[in-house]
């Protein structure tokens, strides 16, 4: 599978994922496993896409007490 160049739809495979969220390879697997993490299944082939990692990490941003 080539790796879409555009930004938004970028698909990466478990270590590249694990690079982007400076998490390790088996905490990927592990989320993924959970179904925590966006993911894309074609057969055995897992695929997460840049964009929908990047969403899912900031749904998770806890608010400050300040309020920004």
């Amino acid at each position: 599978m080539q790796i879409v160049k555009n930004e938004d739809s970028e698909f990466l495979n478990f270590t590249q994922a694990a690079a982007l969220l400076g998490v390790s390879v088996d905490t990927i697997y592990s989320w993924t496993m959970r179904r925590t993490v966006p993911f894309y299944k074609l057969g055995k082939l897992v695929r997460f896409k840049k964009s929908d990692l990047i969403k899912h990490m900031e749904s998770l941003k806890i608010a400050t007490r300040g309020g920004v």
